[in-house]
């Protein structure tokens, strides 16, 4: 049995008439009664009763209309989702994030690619930075939304910066800092830093990033404490341990209940960027479609 066989019934079903299908089709009533008579065979029934006269459907005829068009139906909605697949208008994504991107520009992008190929399963993880990076390095991840790369690790990876966000100085209410508008770093020397727990891999901490930003200016924050979880960070600051510095996309992460303050930080060299990263040798049509979506924001 194939699909040809079953568009010959249908329309046979439907004019009940062996010249009209034969006509329809180009081809000799003969080869219209062949293929019919091989469709009876192989599903072990009789589809229509003949005579000299006239054709009519069995009884199982007219239940195998329904079956037939269910079955070319299915068929050609198969061999389109393929397609699709094949050409990015299906299929799915493994898209990964760094905590806190929640608050970027991330989830626009998300839905905008949705919206415009909701046939694609977007498939999400959050994981931490130096994860990420793994994660999309060993096919993991089709993409990831993460810090840029350190420079060492660009090798067969593409990066597209989708935005920059300021840094902040957080500070509890009664700090000397609370009058100013913004600061600079030579400001902060004497200060005592709140920051994030240092990865085993250096390269990829945020930490040594503002390290060598401020050692720009010849100054080496006095890092008192570090936690990786940014709430339990800001309520260090809010105790009055210290001061941090975070994104602008940071901000809402303050625990409910207390006062702190958030004052630019003017003059670094460092905004907080988040990155789109991807394999170029990564296969995936549906990836093709993502980064061409994000490339027209």
């Amino acid at each position: 049995m194939n699909i040809q066989q079953l568009r010959y019934f249908l329309v046979l079903a439907d004019t009940l008439s062996f010249t009209k299908t034969a006509e329809k089709y180009y081809i000799s009533q003969t080869a219209v009664s062949n293929q019919i008579k091989a469709l009876e065979e192989k599903l072990g029934v009789q589809l229509f009763q003949r005579d000299n006269r006239k054709v009519l459907l069995t009884p199982a005829g007219k239940v195998f209309v329904k079956e037939a068009k269910s079955i070319i139906t299915r068929i050609e909605e198969a061999v389109q989702h393929t397609k699709d697949a094949a050409e990015g208008f299906a299929g799915e994504i493994h898209v990964g994030y760094q905590w806190g991107f929640e608050r970027t520009v991330f989830p626009r992008v998300l839905q905008d690619f949705q919206y415009e190929y909701p046939n694609i399963e977007i498939l999400i993880e959050r994981d931490e930075v130096a994860a990420l990076y793994d994660g999309v390095i060993e096919g993991k991840y089709d993409i990831i939304f993460n810090l840029p790369l350190p420079g060492k690790k660009k090798s067969g990876l593409k990066e597209m910066v989708l935005a920059r966000y300021p840094l902040y100085v957080a500070v509890p209410p009664q700090h000397p800092f609370a009058e100013f508008h913004s600061l600079k770093r030579e400001q902060l020397a004497d200060e005592i830093f709140i920051s994030y727990r240092q990865n085993a891999l250096s390269e990829y901490d945020p930490t040594q990033a503002i390290l060598a930003d401020f050692a720009d200016v010849g100054l080496v924050p006095n890092i008192n404490f570090q936690h990786q979880a940014i709430e339990s960070i800001l309520l260090f600051v809010a105790l009055g341990k210290g001061i941090t510095i975070v994104p602008e996309y940071f901000l809402p992460c303050a625990p409910a209940g207390i006062n702190l303050l958030f004052i630019p930080l003017e003059d670094s060299a460092l905004p907080a960027e988040v990155a789109a990263i991807w394999q170029e040798k990564n296969t995936n049509p549906a990836l093709d479609k993502f980064v061409e979506c994000i490339q027209k924001d």
